[in-house]
């Protein structure tokens, strides 16, 4: 259990990666906690000098994702205080009980509410230190659940996941849908290619494109010569030539004396 602890200062230029990889992702309103991981995790595959590990043991993929879990609720506070947008699923709760309570999020919330605004963050920042010294000291029972044969949790995953497509919105034609996108989930997992790609797609896919549309009406072509606009393609060529010149990279392999 400590070795895993100790990992995390040992790959600590990840660790302060992905999590100001995650709190940037946490800013975007709407965005969630589940693009910050797969994000995360793939940036972790792409920096590594092992990535061939990954999906067979490597911690990489362990600390990348969940740093940017938890890292990803503190910028996700500030959407959901200025706002009113919840930045991921546990701040829309939290959006929904200032609701209850007659606070009104938004941009007069710190002028209005700054003694509360405080709080929050005060909250968020010990509720993380509290939460990692009570899994540390769970850890050795919910390590148990490693050793659950698949076969045992497929029927209840299986179960949930059926159940709770049929209920998000009530029809009957979302179990095919649920049908249709898992082959091809095996399919892509059969022949070798990422899944989390494809899913950040799906689920972004349309959003991009209507905020892409919003912005043509609105700047026109010249929203692509805006700072932020060529900050974000310079980012995205500069990753797709990074990818190209990592695979094209020759790799040594290392031999293991196994006496």
């Amino acid at each position: 259990m400590w070795d895993g602890v100790l990992d995390v200062f040992r790959h600590w230029g990840l660790t302060v990666r992905t999590s100001l990889f995650g709190a940037v992702v946490g800013l975007c309103p709407g965005l969630g906690g589940d693009a910050a991981s797969w994000l995360c995790y793939g940036h972790a595959q792409q920096s590594s000098k092992t990535p061939e590990l990954f999906g067979k043991g490597a911690v990489e993929g362990v600390i990348a994702p969940e740093t940017a879990n938890n890292s990803k609720e503190g910028g996700s506070l500030v959407p959901t205080l200025l706002f009113g947008v919840p930045g991921s699923s546990g701040m829309a709760i939290l959006l929904g009980a200032f609701l209850t309570l007659g606070i009104q999020p938004g941009p007069t919330i710190i002028n209005d509410n700054l003694p509360l605004v405080w709080s929050l963050i005060w909250a968020l920042a010990v509720a993380n230190v509290l939460c990692a010294i009570v899994l540390i000291f769970a850890a050795p029972w919910l390590s148990a659940l490693a050793y659950m044969k698949a076969s045992l949790m497929l029927p209840f995953v299986l179960v949930l996941a059926l159940l709770g497509c049929f209920l998000a919105a009530g029809a009957w034609e979302n179990l095919l849908l649920l049908v249709v996108l898992g082959g091809i989930g095996y399919m892509l997992k059969r022949h070798h290619w990422p899944r989390p790609p494809f899913v950040i797609g799906v689920i972004l896919g349309p959003i991009a494109g209507d905020s892409l549309l919003k912005s043509l009406a609105i700047g026109g072509p010249a929203y692509f010569l805006r700072p932020i606009s060529l900050v974000l393609m310079f980012m995205i060529f500069a990753s797709i030539a990074f990818y190209i010149w990592r695979s094209r990279k020759p790799r040594t392999l290392v031999l293991i004396d196994e006496h």
